[in-house]
């Protein structure tokens, strides 16, 4: 109740009203999928989901717990990420992945990512977006 005596109300919004959805073409998708193929074939955590196949949605189902942008970041920069601050055990709980997600999205700032409005609830819905995709790629590929 507000001091007034009536009901309290909130300019705020309850309920998402858009939603945004992220193309990415499938020459670049591939690309993806073959440096990832490529450079993490032998990471310890990762070789067991790896090789992605390019015509699936797999690195996008892959890159839902924050793992995969942590590795390729250091690929990009070797050293970025302490490999022991990765969260990397079999089923990681929200607070897990959001550690992930948030070192992830720090760190690829930290060596020149554009992350423009990507959050980590983007992430683990599988809504990384092409851009933030794109500028990671132009970092290590």
């Amino acid at each position: 109740m507000a001091k007034d005596g009536g009901s309290k109300s909130s300019s705020f919004l309850k309920t998402a009203t858009t939603t945004v959805h992220h193309a990415i073409n499938e020459s670049e998708k591939a690309s993806y999928v073959a440096h990832i193929n490529s450079y993490l074939a032998e990471d310890k955590f990762l070789k067991q989901f790896l090789p992605l196949d390019p015509a699936t949605n797999a690195l996008f189902d892959l890159a839902k717990d924050g793992v995969l942008l942590c590795k390729l970041i250091n690929v990009a920069v070797p050293g970025t990420i302490d490999e022991r601050a990765i969260n990397t055990k079999g089923d990681l709980n929200p607070w897990e992945r959001n550690e992930n997600h948030t070192l992830g999205l720090n760190s690829a700032k930290a060596i020149g990512c554009t992350v423009v409005n990507i959050g980590t609830q983007d992430m683990v819905e599988g809504r990384v977006g092409s851009i933030f995709l794109l500028s990671l790629a132009s970092l290590v590929l």
